[in-house]
């Protein structure tokens, strides 16, 4: 009988926790709009700037949950581009409360030095170009960061790396788990990275100290956090309504379903876990049967945008 009960008490305990799939959503901002490259920003010293370049890497992403429970993702890396929303699929997660989200900027110092080539096509470790690669010694660039400072129209460069600079990001959260799909959706305030950092004239800082080193910890203590709204969306873009069919699709075709407001164009955005934009498509119709031949299988998500702020965005995964 002693035992009949051990093994009801362990299936309720078992059971309160359900399998999801666990994801993070990053959304740029600049100055509390949508990033964009090109666009007009100001950092703390209110100098003027323009990104023309923004990528960075994100590895060992770890959730705190259930009172103090820790589930690690350590073989996940992310080369994120700040040109659009990024999505990074974590994998499968049981827990019912989510307390923190962790992760570091960089990678680790056993990856860091492996040769880039042994990864596949494809993988964020892997050659990239714009090269985020440095070199067999230093490593892998945590951060590029390149643009223009307005005033005088000089040229800015900051290229974040090294072993000791191999930050950890901490994000304290109060979420549950609702659905076999979540998502944690972190901003990215992109002005922050130069907190503090001069480019009144121009700054060129390749390596693991100086601005450089400045902007990776600016990266580690002012950038992210978490948003209380999905995507980052306004209230009125959160209510358009935006819906795909089939979800899951074999990966031939989706069609596409929205309710355009007066007035708006529409145009489509399709990105991979890695963020790298995939697939566009522009004059979006309500309707739209939009063929998918060029997709791997995976996880994509897909950006109804307008006027070049993203009106509502939504994950699909092609079998």
């Amino acid at each position: 009988m002693k035992n009949c009960l051990l093994l009801i008490a362990v299936f309720i305990g078992v059971s309160t926790f359900a399998q999801t799939n666990l994801s993070i959503d990053i959304n740029h901002k600049l100055n509390g709009e949508d990033f964009a490259f090109f666009e007009s920003g100001t950092n703390n010293l209110d100098q003027e700037f323009t990104a023309d370049r923004l990528e960075y890497y994100l590895s060992k992403f770890e959730v705190t949950h259930d009172n103090g429970e820790v589930t690690e993702f350590e073989d996940v890396f992310a080369l994120v581009d700040a040109s659009g929303i990024t999505s990074i699929d974590l994998g499968s997660f049981n827990g019912a409360n989510i307390e923190m989200l962790s992760f570091s900027v960089g990678v680790d110092e056993a990856n860091n030095h492996a040769d880039p080539a042994s990864w596949p096509s494809g993988h964020p470790l892997a050659p990239q170009f714009p090269s985020m690669h440095w070199g067999w010694a230093a490593g892998y660039r945590f951060l590029a960061m390149e643009g223009v400072e307005s005033s005088q129209s000089q040229t800015f460069e900051l290229h974040g790396l090294g072993d000791n600079n191999y930050f950890r990001v901490e994000l304290p959260t109060e979420m549950t788990v609702e659905s076999a799909n979540t998502s944690i959706t972190v901003r990215a305030n992109t002005e922050e990275i130069l907190y503090n950092i001069s480019v009144d004239g121009g700054v060129i800082s390749h390596g693991d100290i100086g601005a450089a080193k400045d902007a990776l910890i600016n990266m580690q203590e002012r950038v992210f956090e978490i948003s209380t709204s999905p995507l980052g969306l306004t209230d009125a873009a959160a209510e358009l309504k935006f819906n795909l069919f089939p979800n899951p699709t074999d990966g031939d075709f989706i069609q596409l379903n929205f309710d355009p407001a007066s007035g708006e164009s529409y145009r489509l955005e399709v990105s991979d876990v890695q963020g790298r934009i995939v697939l566009q498509q522009n004059q979006l119709n309500p309707g739209l049967r939009l063929e998918l031949g060029t997709l791997d299988k995976g996880v994509y998500l897909f950006n109804l945008i307008s006027d070049r702020n993203v009106r509502s965005a939504r994950k699909v995964i092609v079998n």
